[in-house]
């Protein structure tokens, strides 16, 4: 099974051109490359912890700290674009904080967390109690990875 997909996989990034393909939280480098043909016609961008990846240009993304929160806030549209955190009461705060430090101040986590605030109608404190009861099954991951959003 798993050759037939990258076997298919392979075959539409060889006849395509001008492609974005997104490797996520990569844990063993040599996934990358089972998958991606040379020359490749396209942009590729991977994510992951491994500090030794090759000849693979890196991008360092830093966490958001307060930031972080922001964004939630602002993404989930509890704010405006425009407005500043100041004008949410700090006890208010609480919810956001432990989503954004859940997902190491990443954005696309944030990202992630505040779609699923805003297409569902739900609350801050509903989504952390969803992430609580399922969190790892939705992420699907295993126990020991749980310090990786």
């Amino acid at each position: 099974q798993r050759e037939i997909v990258l076997q298919a996989v392979q075959g539409w990034l060889v006849s395509h051109k001008n492609w974005l393909f997104i490797l996520d939280i990569v844990e063993d480098m040599k996934l990358h490359n089972a998958f991606i043909p040379t020359p490749a016609q396209g942009h590729i961008i991977v994510t992951t912890r491994i500090p030794s990846s090759g000849k693979i240009k890196k991008l360092f993304v830093n966490e958001m700290e307060e930031d972080g929160v922001l964004f939630l806030l602002r993404r989930t549209g509890i704010i405006e674009e425009d407005e500043e955190i100041g004008n949410v009461r700090p006890g208010d705060l609480e919810s956001e904080k432990k989503i954004n430090e859940i997902f190491g101040g990443l954005a696309l986590g944030l990202g992630q967390a505040g779609s699923c605030v805003e297409l569902n109608g739900i609350s801050m404190v509903c989504y952390l109690k969803l992430y609580d009861s399922s969190g790892n099954k939705l992420l699907g991951e295993k126990d020991e990875a749980r310090d990786y959003p």
